[in-house]
Formats: C-alpha cells, sequence, structure tokens
C-alpha cells in the first residue's frame, strides 16, 4: 500500500487523461480515495479497509480515486462533470451483473 498520504492528482491528471478506460473486466488490488486533506479511504484486496474522517461541514475541494496507483477518477467541486471518468466501462460491467442476477 502506498504510504503516501497526499497525492498530486493534478500532476497524474495530464497522464490519465490520455489513457483508456479500464477495462470492464479490471478488478483492483488496491483502491485509494482522496481529497486535498489526504486519504480518505483504503482498501487492500477487498478486505483491509482504512478510512479517515474530516470534521462535520468540511469540504473537499476535490475527489481523486486512484486504483493500483493510477488516477481514474478526477471530480472537482462546482463542476457537474468530473474531469476524468476511466470508470464507464467498469460501470456497466457491474450494471450488466446486477441486472442478469435477478
Amino acid at each position: 500500500m502506498n504510504n503516501n498520504n497526499l497525492k498530486q492528482p493534478l500532476f497524474d491528471l495530464e497522464f490519465a487523461s490520455k489513457v483508456e478506460p479500464l477495462p470492464a473486466d479490471y478488478d483492483p488490488v488496491l483502491i485509494e480515495v482522496f481529497d486535498q486533506d489526504g486519504l480518505l479511504l483504503s482498501v487492500v484486496n477487498k478486505t483491509n479497509l482504512t478510512k479517515q474522517t474530516r470534521p462535520f461541514g468540511h469540504q473537499a475541494i476535490y475527489i481523486a480515486w486512484y486504483f493500483d496507483e493510477q488516477l481514474v477518477f478526477f471530480m472537482v467541486d462546482g463542476k457537474e462533470e468530473p474531469l476524468l471518468n476511466r470508470l464507464q466501462l467498469l460501470a456497466i460491467n457491474y450494471s450488466n451483473i446486477i441486472a442478469n442476477s435477478n
């Protein structure tokens, strides 16, 4: 697990915006979620969960999701659409799995 408590998503955004969306069957080992104050959530192997709380009323300037050290989602407060979303195919795949399980 990355011990870096604060990522630099703006540096990662230029590279990540040029990379294809994650494949529909992508299964990350490490999921990390950050805001401007550092790590919010970390999940390793779907079992080891670490989470940090923020004070009531805390407003995130941005939210950045990393899968296996790759920036996959980046949303800035006040914007209606994310600046980066490489999760589209995963979302479609999981929607199909849920629909077919009923």
